[in-house]
């Protein structure tokens, strides 16, 4: 299976390079960080006919589906896109995970990605009974826009940490996934991240075998 990624960071490459290795799947890999630097610095830009072409321009590669990674790009996917081909939602498998629990945090560094996943999240699980709450680590993000993973996963890990968290811990962006592993060693709780949610999704719908 070969499946083409859409990254809005480089970083992000890695964490779906490590988590499918295992697997019988080829990855190509394109990345457009400016999505969002458009929007915000020019009111007459059309996002969603950009990420239709990006996704087009993707689909000429001749991959058997499309990842995008970003939830940005998610939200300004066209939802008349016409595509022959499976388009993966990295966040869709991360919320069917999250919907098996009743209350869960959620952990942000990015804060332009916290009103998007918020609202597909309540727009993806729609029991009432569910108590999502959020929170945006501060002066975490423009870290690893630095190139500073190190300080990045510290920065995650140390707030987390002294939070000292009882219920179940998900980390929504790729990049926070590093820590999130470091962070599961020392807690007692369930955590979710957009990897293995991901994993267990392409396993189940698309068949991977191990090489």
């Amino acid at each position: 299976m070969n499946i083409a990624c859409l990254h809005a960071h480089h970083t992000n490459i890695n964490y779906i390079e490590k988590a499918l290795a295992p697997y019988d799947v080829a990855l190509t890999h394109f990345v457009d960080p400016a999505l969002m630097d458009h929007i915000k610095e020019n009111q007459s830009f059309n996002p969603y006919r950009k990420v239709e072409e990006q996704i087009n321009w993707i689909r000429s590669t001749n991959p058997d589906a499309i990842l995008i990674t970003c939830t940005n790009y998610i939200l300004y996917l066209p939802a008349n896109i016409k595509i022959e081909i499976p388009i993966i939602k990295i966040d869709e498998p991360f919320f069917h995970e999250l919907d098996r629990y009743e209350t869960a945090k959620l952990y942000f560094t990015n804060p332009d990605t916290v009103q998007g996943t918020m609202e597909r999240l309540h727009l993806f699980v729609k029991s009432s009974r569910k108590r999502y709450s959020f929170e945006t680590i501060p002066n975490a993000f423009q870290l690893i826009m630095a190139n500073r993973k190190k300080d990045y996963t510290e920065a995650i890990m140390d707030h987390v940490l002294a939070a000292e968290a009882t219920e179940v811990i998900a980390f929504p962006q790729l990049s926070m996934v590093g820590a999130a592993t470091l962070i599961e060693a020392k807690l007692d709780v369930k955590l979710i991240t957009p990897i293995n949610a991901l994993t267990i999704y392409l396993k189940r719908e698309f068949h991977l075998t191990l090489k």
